[in-house]
């Protein structure tokens, strides 16, 4: 980072926010951002883009921090391209959870049918074989992203055949096979 006094005819545009952070966010693109402390609005005037900042390895010169005086914050264009594609990931994933929340009724889920490249909309409230979550993944959401993985409730261990519920997103057993017992909605095995 490096701090110098510059004109603001040298950027881009100008800016009046109530926060260096703002200034930040609004810049958050570009190479730099400048601000000075603005007493008549109370706030900071914010700039972007190219200053007069020296690019060599010349010191810069200390500056008096009186009113009015810009302050300029840069970074390297490998950082700026490292965040720009972090963000950029993070706003891809966030746009296919809330595509995957279009494709069907709110409270249902868009589920991947096996290793199609169809979906089926469900109430993992509810579905005996995806409860709590997809079994097969949910449909557009990555494997890495935070998705919960559904239950098959009929294929638990111990549980009679169709003696098993899905009721409120988790398995609820109601008999039990030979050598298990009922515990709570849970078969367990007799030791």
């Amino acid at each position: 980072m490096s701090t110098a006094k510059t004109e603001a005819a040298a950027m881009q545009s100008n800016y009046h926010l109530d926060s260096q952070a703002e200034c930040f966010e609004f810049c958050k693109n570009d190479g730099s951002a400048f601000f000075f402390p603005s007493p008549a609005s109370g706030g900071f005037g914010c700039a972007r883009g190219v200053a007069s900042i020296p690019n060599d390895d010349s010191p810069l010169q200390p500056v008096s921090c009186d009113t009015y005086t810009w302050f300029g914050l840069t970074h390297s264009a490998g950082a700026i391209a490292n965040g720009l594609a972090k963000r950029n990931l993070r706003e891809r994933l966030s746009q296919l959870r809330l595509d995957s929340q279009k494709r069907c009724l709110r409270h249902l889920k868009a589920c991947k049918v096996d290793a199609s490249d169809s979906y089926e909309c469900i109430d993992t409230t509810s579905e005996l074989e995806s409860c709590g979550g997809c079994i097969n993944a949910e449909y557009g959401v990555s494997a890495s992203g935070n998705a919960t993985i559904g239950i098959n409730c009929a294929e638990l261990d111990g549980v009679a055949l169709g003696a098993a519920t899905c009721y409120n997103s988790a398995c609820e057993a109601y008999a039990c096979k030979a050598g298990y017992e009922l515990v709570s909605g849970d078969c367990v095995l007799i030791a």
